[in-house]
């Protein structure tokens, strides 16, 4: 015989770090962007280690991935180790 317990989702019994993970997740995702549009504004050049430490990377292959991932319209591109913007965004 099995007892299932049904936990209220305030009960300190119910597990929400899979929630707390993509809430984190989605908050960083938030703040990169905003930090981009910022960079887009003040630089022409960036180098990409700068760049990772900005948006708070934990690697260069997960900044490339992520610049991969970002709209074709962004007037942005990569040039050797440098992000360079190839049109001011006001």
């Amino acid at each position: 015989v099995v007892e299932i317990w049904e936990f209220e989702r305030e009960s300190p019994w119910f597990d929400k770090s899979k929630e707390l993970a993509e809430e984190a997740k989605a908050e960083l995702e938030a703040f990169r962007m905003v930090q981009m549009k910022k960079i887009m504004t003040r630089y022409e050049t960036l180098p990409l280690d700068r760049l990772g430490i900005l948006l708070r990377f934990k690697s260069p292959e997960e900044l490339e991935d992520w610049l991969l991932d970002l709209p074709p319209d962004l007037p942005v591109k990569i040039d050797g180790p440098n992000l360079i913007i190839t049109e001011k965004v006001v």
